[in-house]
């Protein structure tokens, strides 16, 4: 078949056209390091860019650079603040490396400025902050493409590296979204396990430098242009640099104080606009979080697009090390992540097909659609280099290391974590075995039963049908079996959320609410402390209805019916003072005491042992009557709340904060003396808020009290401020505090002991010793001065 002359050049045009299209539609990966010409050093955070696009990159830490371009010839623009911009001209792919000097400039000082009636950097600033909103004014959304990484390392060593690639768009002030659409990481990482995990808080907005202050999760840190800036900052002018036919003010940034959570380091400001162009700043603090060195840098890179300056490049790093006092560590957990941004489209209509792909994504902040890709295919899309060692992790980890395992823990506890996290499996350590016997044993000790010991037992019944707690003892001084049970019942679908019923046969103490558990004063006891309780002999049942109103506020209603006799004190076990005086228990009127009982709880208890600082109120209503049977007739109050203000430093994880604590009991009507009221003291191995600690148990008794207490935890700060800071590297806090009391007896019973009176005692401590343990010294009305030694609240 013959082909005419005609078709033969269409073909041929067909070919040529197809075959220069591939060819220039290949991409080609140019690399490069930048050095300063002078010094011949490398120059980190580069800006590189192509003419006549707003497409580029920076250089790293290490002054290298990449590109991924189509075949064909370009120019790139080199700019960096203190240096001459400078233009290279590339052909790819006939290059693919290059290697750029760059010409530092002097530093200059503007006349100006120098003449200026105060600090010139003063001036600068102000102008800053007040141009902040002028500077945004007209912008109201920007699209951008983006390529991030985030590493983690333990020490020295990656543990796992993951980059992204996509698109996002910001509709100002804060709303932000992000669709990632290539993803790329290290094995040991699963795609759905760590995009539902927060260990990248970074892509989670876009740092506005420019704001008042960074939140991350739960700590602020004030930023060095907000409004308040000059409350916490102080400033230099360094001089003027040039880029890129800008000049920009370097200005000093040197915070006031060491325990805020505040920035050091230098920034940039537009001298045209007073925008903030850049910035290089870092972070140490020991207050954020107990136990823990805490350090932050950051760097940023900002683009002039438009007249608005918007960001090419940051790097965040996040170093944190742990250590309780030797006995658990955990040595510098580094978080690394790197954003760079391109291809900014301004003030976009919604509907803009250029945002198709976002619209889709919902109200979502981040919406991971991202195609799985392999450190070669990613190689095609870096903006950023990685390093020779990212490079050499990426080959080197595979699924069978281990996020956790790779910590670098230490110390008695750390290892012990660290083994049974490496070998989960492996056979538990007999010492820990030992331990869980006492979920199951039962003990107690005072003075009228001496020691109790006996077998307990709490579980679920058919998953969550209802709970069952039980236990049952020998009392060695009475000589008798004590028995308890316990029964709750969930209610689904009705006005009540559960009912309960009890059933005793015991010895319990005389109190209404308390912070002290019987196995609290157990331990107190045996080691030699003073008993907190009085108490009487039990036979009872009780039913009880609870409605739980919100999370934090529950009512309950119950009818208890109750035998009550005298018992008498027998002797103390204790391993050390076992012949200390015995405290008499005094005697009861005996009969029934049957009563309705009204609950109300809100927050958390203040009765109930937490580790952390939560406001809470509790209160109990009890009026018995011959009506239901009752040989008293009596209404009974008692209630007590706490709550917490944080004083100074708010911006801090654990600020120093007011504890202020009350309690009010009274009865009323015909009533025994196991119905009158004492305060709460502290016991031999505890003292929280709320004790007194400058007297002993039952020092104080009358049928009406009020006590009021004031605690302020100074936190570390005390010591920082003072530049104590020894105190501050062992977790140590100052407390300081006065309670009060009022108490009066109009009754006939228990008249030897003292009432119609009012208390104080004032007293100071150190708290968080061994994270947990405390020392407190007061001084009081009687001019007595008492030291106490227990548990803290760690938080």
């Amino acid at each position: 078949m013959k082909i005419s002359k005609n078709l033969k050049m269409k073909l041929f045009l067909i070919l040529f056209f197809a075959f220069t299209s591939f060819l220039f539609a290949q991409k080609t990966n140019l690399t490069g390091k930048i050095y300063n010409l002078q010094t011949r050093r490398p120059i980190p955070f580069v800006n590189v860019g192509i003419q006549g696009t707003y497409f580029g990159t920076s250089s790293n830490e290490y002054g290298n650079f990449k590109l991924v371009l189509s075949n064909g010839s370009y120019n790139l623009i080199v700019s960096c603040v203190g240096f001459e911009s400078t233009i290279i001209k590339v052909s790819i792919p006939n290059e693919n490396e290059i290697s750029i000097n760059l010409k530092p400039i002097p530093i200059e000082l503007p006349e100006v400025v120098i003449d200026a009636d105060e600090n010139p950097a003063y001036t600068i600033i102000r102008k800053a902050i007040a141009n902040k909103k002028k500077n945004k004014l007209g912008l109201k959304n920007y699209n951008y493409d983006f390529y991030s990484k985030n590493i983690f390392k333990s020490g020295e060593e990656i543990v796992f590296i993951e980059e992204d690639v996509g698109e996002g768009f910001k509709i100002l002030p804060n709303d932000v979204k992000e669709l990632k659409t290539e993803l790329s990481k290290t094995k040991n990482i699963s795609k759905q396990t760590f995009q539902n995990s927060d260990l990248n808080f970074f892509e989670k907005e876009i740092i506005d430098f420019t704001d008042d202050s960074l939140t991350l999760g739960k700590f602020v840190f004030h930023l060095p242009i907000s409004k308040f800036a000059f409350d916490y900052y102080d400033y230099q002018l360094l001089g003027v640099q040039q880029s890129n036919n800008h000049n920009f003010y370097q200005i000093k940034v040197i915070p006031y104080s060491k325990i805020r959570p505040t920035f050091r380091g230098e920034i940039l400001i537009d001298d045209s606009s007073y925008a903030l162009a850049g910035l290089n700043l870092t972070l140490e603090n020991r207050n954020l979080m107990p136990f823990t060195d805490f350090k932050m840098s950051i760097i940023q890179n900002l683009i002039n697009y438009k007249n608005y300056w918007l960001p090419k490049y940051y790097n965040i790093d996040i170093e944190t090390n742990i250590n309780y006092y030797h006995l658990i560590k955990l040595d510098s957990a580094i978080t690394s992540f790197v954003k760079v941004f391109n291809n900014y489209k301004i003030n976009l209509n919604k509907d803009d097909p250029l945002l198709k792909n976002i619209n889709q994504i919902g109200d979502t902040t981040i919406h991971f659609d991202s195609k799985l890709i392999t450190k070669i295919e990613m190689d095609s899309l870096r903006l950023y280099p990685l390093l020779l060692r990212e490079t050499k992790a990426y080959e080197e980890i595979d699924s069978t290391k281990r996020i956790v395992s790779s910590l670098k823990l230490g110390g008695i506890g750390g290892e012990y974590i660290k083994s049974n996290i490496e070998n989960p499996k492996a056979e538990p350590d007999t010492s820990f075995n030992i331990l869980k016997v006492f979920k199951y044993l039962d003990f107690q000790n005072n003075r009228v039963d001496g020691i109790i010991l006996g077998l307990k037992h709490s579980d679920w019944v058919n998953k969550s049908l209802f709970n069952y707690s039980t236990n049952i003892g020998y009392s060695f001084s009475r000589k008798d079996i004590e028995s308890n049970l316990s029964l709750f019942f969930p209610v689904k679908n009705s006005f009540v959320s559960a009912l309960e019923f009890n059933a005793n046969y015991s010895t319990l103490p005389i109190i209404s609410l308390t912070q002290y558990s019987e196995f609290f004063n157990a331990i107190s006891v045996s080691l030699g402390f003073e008993d907190q309780f009085n108490y009487y002999f039990s036979r009872g049942l009780s039913v009880g209805a609870i409605k739980n109103i919100t999370k934090k506020t529950n009512v309950k209603f119950s009818l208890n019916i109750e035998s009550q006799r005298s018992i008498t004190e027998k002797k103390y076990y204790s391993i050390f003072n076992s012949n200390r005086k015995l405290r008499k228990n005094p005697k009861i009127i005996e009969g029934m005491d049957n009563c309705i009982l009204l609950e109300l709880n809100i927050g958390s208890s203040p009765y109930k042992f937490d580790v952390q600082t939560n406001d809470g109120f509790s209160s109990k209503i009890e009026y018995s009557s011959k009506l239901i049977g009752s040989d008293f007739n009596y209404l009974k109050v008692s209630l007590g709340s706490q709550f917490f203000i944080r004083t100074f430093y708010d911006e801090l994880f654990f600020s120093p904060y007011m504890a202020i604590f009350i309690e009010v009991n009274s009865v009323l009507g015909s009533f025994g003396p196991q119905h009158l009221t004492t305060p709460q003291t502290a016991m031999g191995v505890f003292s929280p808020l709320g004790t007194m600690k400058g007297i002993l148990p039952y020092q104080f008794i009358g049928d009406k009290s009020i006590s009021i207490h004031l605690e302020h935890n100074w936190r570390k700060t005390f010591f920082d401020m003072l530049g104590i800071y020894f105190p501050v590297a062992w977790n140590l806090e100052l407390t300081t505090g006065i309670s009060g009391l009022g108490i009066w007896n109009d009754s006939n019973y228990l008249n030897e002991i003292k009432s119609d009176d009012y208390y104080w005692e004032i007293y100071s401590g150190i708290s968080g010793i061994l994270g947990l343990l405390n020392i407190n010294v007061a001084y009081n009305k009687l001019r007595d001065t008492v030291v106490r030694f227990g548990f803290s609240k760690f938080f």
